[in-house]
């Protein structure tokens, strides 16, 4: 699959001269775990699984930052689904390192801390900023300014940390639920 995608993506930077948005996304299949892309004003859609798109760095790097991070996000729940999974641990760590790799665009990502914030570097401000996967994910016009591979990354983290958030406000809502609620009692 890998030579397939690397012959046809460097026809696609021949043919549109090394623009980097010459593929969309066009659909995800949660359910099946796939993803179905076509390349910008042809016919022909590659299918292929979520995984085997995310460890493919030139389909990454051929779509918008917003499809990148949409993806990314996808990914982080699989992998918070089956965490339990030795193959999609690895699978999972390999991904994260090659997407860090590519550092092209106004923001690049500097280290993640232990909270889970990412501390990224505006270039044209020379600043460096702080903030949750999720909300960067959430901000367009913040998520477009990285490059599409680093977008990726931010949805993965975004992905793990929607579930582990949707959890403990699960778990919060349980507990309120079941605490022993005040009774008012009647004082003479």
């Amino acid at each position: 699959m890998k030579n397939f995608v690397n012959n046809i993506f460097n026809k696609i930077n021949r043919y549109f001269n090394g623009n980097r948005d010459t593929c969309r996304l066009l659909e995800v299949n949660v359910s099946k775990q796939e993803v179905k892309f076509q390349i910008k004003m042809k016919l022909p859609i590659l299918t292929c699984s979520i995984g085997e798109a995310i460890n493919e760095l030139n389909l990454v790097s051929h779509i918008s930052t917003i499809e990148a991070c949409y993806l990314g996000g996808h990914y982080g729940r699989i992998i918070n689904a089956g965490w339990y999974d030795d193959t999609i641990a690895k699978k999972a760590n390999k991904a994260m390192s090659f997407l860090m790799k590519n550092n092209a665009g106004r923001y690049q990502i500097l280290y993640k801390d232990r909270s889970g914030d990412i501390c990224f570097y505006d270039r044209k401000l020379q600043k460096e900023f702080t903030k949750s996967p999720l909300s960067i994910a959430n901000n367009e016009n913040l998520i477009s300014l990285f490059n599409s591979s680093q977008a990726c990354y931010i949805g993965i983290l975004a992905g793990l940390q929607f579930r582990k958030t949707a959890l403990r406000h699960d778990v919060d809502e349980l507990n309120y639920r079941t605490e022993k609620k005040p009774q008012l009692r009647l004082v003479k």
